[in-house]
């Protein structure tokens, strides 16, 4: 069966809790999300500091997906993710 269009319009587009070493503080505000929560989704991933990190990303579903810095190349998986509802981020 096909996905109604209104599930299509209405579903959340992934966006940047952390990259480059920044916090998006906006995405953090428009989410109710603390550094807390960010801290324990990073440890339940096996990781223990934001540095080994490129990038942290808030899923549609609302699971946080860590990204972990590789060899400089960006992954394609990351090429539809938000800054910001309205911007875009390219991880270099």
């Amino acid at each position: 069966m096909y996905p109604s269009l209104v599930a299509i319009w209405t579903k959340a587009k992934p966006i940047y809790l952390y990259s480059q070493g920044e916090f998006n503080q906006e995405a953090l505000r428009q989410e109710r999300l603390k550094f807390e929560d960010v801290s324990s989704a990073v440890r339940k991933q096996g990781l223990v500091s934001f540095q080994q990190l490129d990038a942290l990303i808030l899923e549609g579903d609302g699971t946080i997906t860590a990204v972990m810095k590789g060899d400089g190349s960006v992954p394609e998986s990351v090429s539809d993710v938000l800054w910001t509802k309205k911007t875009e981020r390219t991880l270099k």
